[in-house]
């Protein structure tokens, strides 16, 4: 962090010299700025520091309030829970083949990151267990505190249910959809995960279309594989009921598929797309 912000205990055994402690508050994680943080010698905890332009001393906003800002920007994100901790210095490169490339690929995407501009997403793709939520919650938590942008987080089946939530308590769509379109960047878990109906695929089109047309950022996980050109059709269309759709594995559908060739098509200029191969890396543990 930058040394206008007040400076963490580098021994904390709490924030290992973070500033911000990360913890889990029912569904998701949840960060508070630490203990040893103390209180700011320049502003002496006011959040308005004396600073002095052209010989003329007046009151600035202090740059020990960004430490707060950044954990309001974290909580804002709504992580999940079982992902508080989960970071790209503490992912498991030897998990499975390929996650060692995704794991660099992960991190150059975050060195890489301008704010400002246009910047290509990434969707990382893959069977169950190979370790793409963690890598996507990682660069989140990159993004927010070191780079101090606006973030989050949505599983994609969550935000179903809590759309068709909505009708019941007569929540708009758009009181839901609004804070997805207009964050900074997006972050989708299991797209493509679902029935697959007309109503969802409308919100998998608008989500991923006016943040194409804003140029706005993009990452995503999903278990199904990209647009296979040679590989057969699936199913004949009438057999591809909501129950089929709801268990289909990345084997049988691509994503292509699952969203629609107009939105992939968004989806691939959008965004970089990285596999990481391997096997299921919860079941191996269980093991």
């Amino acid at each position: 962090m930058s040394s206008a912000f007040a400076r963490p205990d580098p021994g904390c055994v709490r924030c290992r010299g973070a500033g911000a402690v990360i913890g889990r508050e029912r569904e998701h994680a949840i960060a508070q700025v630490c203990d040893c943080m103390g209180v700011c010698p320049a502003c002496r905890g006011t959040g308005r520091a004396v600073v002095i332009l052209q010989g003329v001393e007046g009151l600035a906003p202090c740059g020990c309030r960004e430490l707060n800002r950044r954990v309001g920007l974290f909580n804002q994100a709504r992580v999940p829970a079982r992902h508080a901790h989960s970071r790209l210095d503490n992912f498991d490169v030897s998990r499975s083949p390929g996650a060692a490339e995704a794991h660099r690929i992960s991190n150059h995407w975050c060195q890489s990151y301008a704010p400002g501009i246009e910047n290509r997403g990434l969707v990382l793709h893959g069977g169950v267990g190979r370790g793409k939520t963690h890598l996507l919650v990682a660069m989140l938590h990159r993004m927010v505190f070191q780079h101090g942008i606006a973030v989050r987080f949505v599983e994609f089946s969550h935000l179903i249910l809590a759309l068709k939530a909505g009708f019941a308590t007569k929540t708009s769509t758009a009181a839901l959809l609004d804070p997805l379109l207009d964050v900074e960047v997006l972050a989708i878990d299991e797209l493509g995960k679902g029935r697959c109906t007309d109503w969802e695929l409308a919100v998998v089109d608008e989500l991923i279309s006016r943040r194409y047309n804003a140029m706005a950022t993009i990452l995503a996980t999903t278990n199904y594989p990209p647009k296979l050109p040679s590989r057969r059709r699936p199913v004949d269309a009438a057999m591809m009921g909501p129950a089929n759709l709801s268990v289909a594995s990345g084997s049988q559908y691509t994503l292509a598929e699952r969203i629609g060739e107009r939105v992939f098509s968004r989806l691939m200029e959008m965004a970089e797309l990285q596999e990481i191969r391997g096997s299921d890396y919860r079941e191996t543990r269980g093991r």
